[in-house]
C-alpha cells in the first residue's frame, strides 16, 4: 500500500523533453533541414522519395545569397510551390530535391534584365547530387541589391528563378524545360522554330488538342500564327486569377513526360561514382571537345527530355567498339519571363557540360568522338583514364589530343 512512488511522469516529461529537443534540431520554418543520409558530402536531400533511376532528380543552388539559412528556408517553399501545381501534385513521388549549401561562382548574370547562368558552372557544382534538372535561386536583396523585375529563366535544363516573383515563376519555367513548351502569351518578334507540343498552326482546329476533352483553341501562342489550348494558363500569364494552372491540354502534356522518363517507381538509392566531366563547347558554328576531367559524384540523369532540333553524340572507342555516352541534342533556347517584360532568345557561344559514367572499354586509353546527326566526326580528342582518387585536370592527354574540327550548322533563329 505504502510501496515506491510511481516514476511514470518522469519518464513521460523525459520522453517530451527528447522529442522537443530533436524537433529544434531538425526543423526550420520550411521543413527537415538535415537529412539523415546525403547522397555525398556537401549534396542535402530536401525531399527525396528515394531511389534515382526513375525519379526526376532536381538540385537547388543559391545565387547572390547573404544568408544559408535563408536559401536553406526557401528550398523548401520552393520546392513545394512546384508540387504543388498539377500534374506534379499527382506524381510528387517521382521527384527528388537536393541543394547544394556550399555557395560558389555560378557564372550568373543579371546586367541583361534577366538571370542567366554558366550551365558548365551550374553542372559541375552539382555533380554531387543526383541531377536531371537544376534550379538557381537567386535573392535579389542579398550580397548585392537586385532589381525585384528581373526575369527568371529556362537555359539548358537550368532554371534560375528570381525568388522576389510570384512562385508560380518556377512551374512556368519547368514547363519549358519539361514540356519543351513555348510561349503562351504573344509579343511582336518571337517565333517558334521548333515543334512546341502547346502551340498548333491549325488556328481554328487546333487538331493538336484534340486528343483531351474540353480543351479550347485560342489564337495567339508566342504570336499570332498559332493557337493555344487555354484562355489563360501559367504558360501565359500566372499573375491573373485563371493563369493558376496549366489548362488540360498541357497537363496532359506534361503528365505524359513524367510517366514517360520515370517508369515503373523505384526506391533504390544512387551511390556515387567515378564519372568524367566533358564540356563541348560550340563557337559561332564550331563545335569541339574543350576538356575532359575525372571526378567522383553521380552521373547525369536520364529521366530528362531529349529533343531532337540539334543533335550530337559522343562516342567512347577502345578500338574494339564505339559506344554512344552522351548526346547533346537540346536546342540553345533562352526563355526569360516575369510580369511585364518576356523574350525568347538565343545565347552563342554556348556549352554543353556532360557529366558520364566510366566507358566500360578494355583499354584505359580511350579515344573520344564527336559526331553530328549524320555521324559525321567533328572532333576527337584521346584520353588516359586512371580513377578519380589520382585523377587532375593534367591527366588530360593535351599534348596527344588531336582534333578534326569542321563546320556544323547550327540552325538559326
Amino acid at each position: 500500500m505504502f510501496g515506491k512512488k510511481p516514476i511514470v511522469w518522469p519518464i513521460v516529461f523525459l520522453i517530451i523533453g527528447i522529442c522537443l529537443f530533436l524537433f529544434l534540431l531538425f526543423w526550420s520554418k520550411g521543413g527537415f533541414v538535415r537529412a539523415p543520409i546525403e547522397p555525398m558530402p556537401g549534396c542535402v536531400v530536401v525531399d527525396s522519395q528515394g531511389g534515382s533511376d526513375n525519379k526526376i532528380d532536381i538540385v537547388f543552388l543559391g545565387a547572390n545569397y547573404a544568408d544559408v539559412s535563408k536559401f536553406i528556408e526557401d528550398t523548401y517553399e520552393w520546392s513545394n510551390a512546384l508540387m504543388d501545381v498539377e500534374p506534379y501534385d499527382s506524381y510528387r513521388d517521382r521527384f527528388n530535391f537536393f541543394r547544394i549549401e556550399n555557395f560558389a561562382n555560378y557564372g550568373c548574370e543579371w546586367d541583361e534584365g534577366y538571370i542567366l547562368c554558366d550551365t558548365g558552372k551550374v553542372v559541375r557544382a552539382s555533380s554531387i547530387c543526383p541531377h536531371d534538372y537544376f534550379i538557381v535561386l537567386t535573392d535579389t536583396k542579398g550580397t548585392q541589391r537586385l532589381s525585384d523585375w528581373l526575369r527568371s529563366s529556362y537555359y539548358q535544363k537550368v532554371l534560375a528563378i528570381n525568388t522576389a516573383d510570384e512562385k508560380l515563376v518556377l512551374a512556368h519555367e519547368a514547363g519549358h524545360a519539361f514540356g519543351d513548351f513555348a510561349e503562351e502569351y504573344t509579343e511582336e518578334g518571337l517565333n517558334i522554330w521548333w515543334d512546341a507540343p502547346n502551340c498548333d498552326s491549325e488556328l481554328e482546329t487546333c487538331s493538336k488538342f484534340s486528343g483531351v476533352e474540353n480543351s479550347e483553341c485560342v489564337k495567339g501562342c508566342t504570336n499570332f500564327e498559332y493557337s493555344r489550348s487555354t484562355k489563360e494558363g501559367i504558360m501565359r500569364d500566372y499573375w491573373v486569377s485563371g493563369g493558376k494552372t496549366y489548362g488540360l491540354f498541357d497537363e496532359y502534356v506534361l503528365e505524359q513526360f513524367i510517366l514517360k522518363v520515370t517508369g515503373n517507381v523505384s526506391n533504390e538509392d544512387p551511390k556515387p561514382e567515378d564519372v568524367l566531366i566533358v564540356d563541348i563547347e560550340c563557337e559561332e558554328d564550331n563545335c569541339f571537345i574543350g576538356s575532359i576531367e575525372e571526378s567522383l559524384g553521380f552521373p547525369d540523369g536520364e529521366n530528362s527530355e531529349i529533343h531532337d532540333d540539334f543533335p550530337m553524340k559522343l562516342l567512347a572507342n577502345d578500338e574494339k567498339d564505339n559506344q554512344v555516352i552522351g548526346k547533346m541534342a537540346d536546342m540553345p533556347k533562352i526563355f526569360t519571363c516575369n510580369k511585364d517584360s518576356r523574350n525568347v532568345e538565343k545565347k552563342k557561344p554556348f556549352n554543353y557540360v556532360l557529366v558520364l559514367p566510366l566507358p566500360s572499354v578494355d583499354s584505359k586509353e580511350i579515344k573520344f568522338k564527336l559526331i553530328d546527326e549524320n555521324g559525321i566526326s567533328i572532333d576527337f580528342e584521346e584520353y588516359e583514364i586512371v580513377g578519380s582518387e589520382n585523377g587532375t585536370e593534367e591527366n588530360v592527354l593535351g599534348p596527344k589530343r588531336s582534333g578534326n574540327k569542321v563546320i556544323v550548322k547550327i540552325p538559326k533563329i
